[in-house]
Order: C-alpha cells, then structure tokens, then sequence
C-alpha cells in the first residue's frame, strides 16, 4: 500500500470494493497503453499476468498484475471470445517459466465507452469466471479513460468499474511525497499528490512485441494437406520409394548415355540449433493441445479449436520431422531420446483427439 497510489472511478455511483484488490504494476500498465495507443491497433488487446496473493496480517486476498501479453491480431465485430480461445494456451505456457499466471485480460474500445460490451462479458464468463479474474478495457477515443471488472453477484458486475492501486517500481513513498504515476484517465480519480512518470511509458513502448502464435499471421504459406498427413516413417518410407523408383529408371535408360542433369541448389543442412527449435515448438504445440482439451472437457471450447489444436501439432511435428532428416550426421544420446519422447507425446495428442467425439480435419 505504501507503494502503490490508489484510484477510484468518478462520475458513477458508489461501487463497494472488490472481494480481491487489484494492484497493477507501472510498467504493466504502460505495457497495455504503449501497445493499444501503437498505430494501427484498432481493438488490440492481450492477457493479463501475476499472481494471487493474500495479506499476512489482514488475511485479505488480492491479485497483482505483473505484466502484459500482447495478442498479435486484433477484436473484430466485438468478437472477443476469438481474441481469448486462440490465445489462451500460449499465454498459459508462457507465463509458466516466470512462474506467474494469466490472471485477466486486456483490450481496448474505439469509442469513449468503458464498460464491458455483451460480447466482452461473455467472454469474461467463458475464459475468466473466478472472482479474481480482472478484465481491462481502454478507450482510445476522446479522452485517455479505463476501466477495471471482476465478476461479481451483482447483476450489473460488467458496468461497475472498480477501484485498482497503480504499484510503483521505486518502492514505499514518503507520507508527503509526490507520487509519478502514468495514469491520466479521466474517469479515475485519486487523493494522492501525482506527477507524470512519462518514462516509464516511453521504456514500455520500446519493449520488444511478445506475441501469440506469430507465424500465425504473418502470409499464408503453402499448407500440407491435412487429408494426406505423413507421419516420420511414413515420409521417410515414401522417399525411399521415389529413390527406388529413380534407380529402375536409371537402370532401364542405361543404354542411352545419360543427359547432365542441371545444377541444383542443394538443401541448406539444419543446425541442431535450428533442430532443437522446432522440438521445442513441438513440445509447445503438444502442451497447448492438452490446454485445449482441458478447455473442450470443461466446455469451454468447441470441436473446431480442438481440431485447430490437432493441426498446429502435426504441422510443427512435419516441421521437425523434415529438418530432422536433413540434420548432419547422427544425433547424440540425448536429442535421440528427445526424438524418441517427441513421437510418443504425438502419439498420445492422436490418440486423445480420436477419443474425442469431433471429426478429424
């Protein structure tokens, strides 16, 4: 508390304060307004990540924002579900390392509302139905405005903003002290002396993107037919009949003296850098199918993510699968074990997915 500076929505009604305090660091909160206040990031938004905690000596629990995980594509039509499901589980992995936790999420409206649309309270619902779950909306239209919601028993949860107390970096203030603060919202109100800490916003402007899925958006590349997936041995059995197939032709033209063939540009070799990159992108992409199945079991996705799971799988598994044919020599005993361990958590993705009462894609 001796850190934070609190703030309190005006212009509204009273609102009692939330079951869970909500504390959000400045360089979170600069994180969230440097990527929705980024040109061209019309409806942006992320996920939200920190901890649950609770007071030693009061026993009251709150929830402090950390960071934020910004989504590489943005809410269209108010379609905030699709923001969350595709997000969902590499959030969920990648905030494992810092062992924090998604604990809400963020976006922002065009407009000059605040409030949670029908669309986004669903949402909430859907992804984040604890008490302590926060949900973060900012309007980019107008005057710099926010608003923090938790679910609550009130009918009206997702047009109550709530107070929140902005942490700062620079630990306890003096009783008397001013306080930097990167809050300008105009429907935010605090008693607390404030002045401007616009360097904090400007070193989380220039924060490098973290983003979902990257390769996701970027140009649609060539697919492989799902209809027509080779798994390793399947790939490597096939090639081994087009070798075949090139030798009978060589032996049947044998009389004739061969044409040069052209100069073909070979391969390039994979590291086993590069090789050890698309394991770990396997390993992610089997981790984020059990996420989605965790959600389907519990009713919070459907078929259709499930299967985008399945796919997104066995393309990182082809991935691999290729580079690992073109890896220089042989593999040592650990990454033969790895190579070992991968096939068998694909495996166990196939097999779960055919448990499942959705039709393959």
């Amino acid at each position: 508390m001796a850190s934070s500076i609190p703030w309190r929505p005006s212009g509204v009604g009273a609102v009692p304060d939330p079951a869970y305090a909500i504390f959000i660091t400045q360089h979170a909160l600069a994180a969230v307004q440097a990527h929705i206040g980024t040109p061209g990031s019309t409806g942006a938004g992320g996920f939200l990540a920190g901890e649950l905690l609770s007071c030693p000596e009061s026993g009251r629990a709150y929830v402090v924002i950390e960071s934020a995980i910004r989504a590489p594509f943005p809410v269209v039509h108010d379609d905030t579900k699709r923001l969350l499901a595709r997000g969902w589980e590499v959030a969920q992995s990648g905030v494992r390392a810092g062992r924090e936790h998604v604990v809400g999420w963020y976006h922002s409206h065009p407009g000059i509302e605040t409030t949670l649309s029908p669309g986004d309270a669903d949402a909430h619902l859907t992804f984040f139905d604890r008490p302590w779950h926060v949900a973060l909306v900012v309007a980019t239209g107008g005057e710099a405005a926010g608003g923090f919601f938790c679910r609550s028993g009130s009918s009206e949860w997702h047009s109550e903003r709530l107070p929140f107390y902005e942490l700062s970096a620079e630990g306890p203030f003096a009783p008397s002290a001013s306080r930097p603060s990167i809050v300008s919202w105009a429907n935010y109100r605090t008693e607390a002396e404030v002045v401007p800490a616009s360097d904090i916003a400007a070193r989380a402007a220039a924060l490098p993107r973290l983003l979902l899925y990257p390769d996701e958006f970027a140009p649609d590349p060539p697919r492989i037919p799902h209809a027509a997936r080779y798994r390793r041995y399947g790939l490597f059995a096939l090639l081994s009949a087009a070798a075949l197939f090139g030798l009978y032709l060589a032996r049947g033209s044998a009389a004739a003296p061969a044409p040069r063939p052209p100069d073909v540009a070979r391969a390039p070799v994979v590291s086993t850098n590069q090789l050890d990159q698309l394991a770990d992108s396997v390993v992610l992409a089997t981790a984020a199918y059990d996420l989605r199945a965790n959600l389907f079991a519990s009713r919070r996705m459907g078929c259709p993510d499930l299967a985008r799971g399945l796919v997104e799988m066995e393309e990182r598994w082809m991935a691999y699968s290729l580079a690992r044919r073109d890896a220089p020599g042989v593999l040592d005993a650990p990454r033969s074990a790895r190579d070992k361990a991968l096939d068998a958590q694909v495996d166990a993705v196939e097999r779960r997915f055919e448990r499942s009462p959705c039709p393959r894609p």
